[in-house]
């Protein structure tokens, strides 16, 4: 598995190329990519949708992808749950605080798409790229609550570092795709030995504590 890319959506014959698009697109930008049916912070979250899947990935709209229609009813459902999940997370981690209400980031950060065989996967994802910093930074945290890499809100702020150390102080910090594996996916590692290493305040406790 690719370190840029984490999914737990099974491949069948509706998505199995866009998965593909996606892990190369992650893998040739070195660039982390999450293909997800649910939020992975609670396990309990589980909406029975499989005609579509969420895309993350920093600096990126969060989308929803689906092979129906926009306008299916099952769809936007699952759309709706999602973002009514995720602002519950956020309301239980304090970030509500920082993030607002969906209202708030919604429109800027989500969009919906639909696909085909015919849909050119690299030109879709290079069109949901984020240039403003700030929205580059509220997205992070959501991204954050969407993968359980939780971050203490306190230091977090949607303002632009000013100088270096304010910058380290305010780091956003996502799990990679092993990290993410190590967490969440216990078949793919169990048996293994698995080796964390890191220079001293890299996370390594906070990791096993997941």
């Amino acid at each position: 598995m690719s370190d840029y890319y984490f999914t737990n959506i099974e491949q069948d014959e509706h998505n199995r190329f866009i998965l593909a698009g996606i892990k190369d697109f992650a893998n040739k930008n070195k660039q982390q990519a999450y293909v997800l049916s649910a939020p992975l912070t609670d396990s309990k979250y589980d909406y029975g949708y499989q005609k579509g899947f969420i895309y993350l990935s920093s600096k990126m709209k969060i989308t929803f992808f689906t092979y129906e229609s926009l306008d299916s009813e099952d769809f936007n459902n699952y759309v709706e749950d999602v973002i009514e999940d995720i602002y519950s997370i956020s309301d239980t981690y304090d970030y509500k605080k920082v993030l607002g209400r969906p209202r708030d980031w919604r429109q800027a950060l989500t969009i919906c798409c639909s696909y085909d065989k015919n849909t050119n996967i690299k030109l879709l994802l290079e069109d949901l790229r984020l240039d403003d910093k700030k929205q580059q930074r509220r997205l992070d945290l959501l991204l954050s609550l969407f993968i359980g890499s939780i971050n203490k809100v306190t230091s977090a702020t949607m303002n632009e570092p000013q100088n270096l150390l304010e910058e380290v102080k305010n780091k956003i910090l996502l799990f990679d795709g092993d990290q993410t594996r190590f967490i969440y996916d216990q078949k793919r590692i169990k048996g293994k030995r698995i080796t964390i290493q890191g220079l001293s305040g890299t996370g390594k406790t906070e990791l096993l504590l997941h």
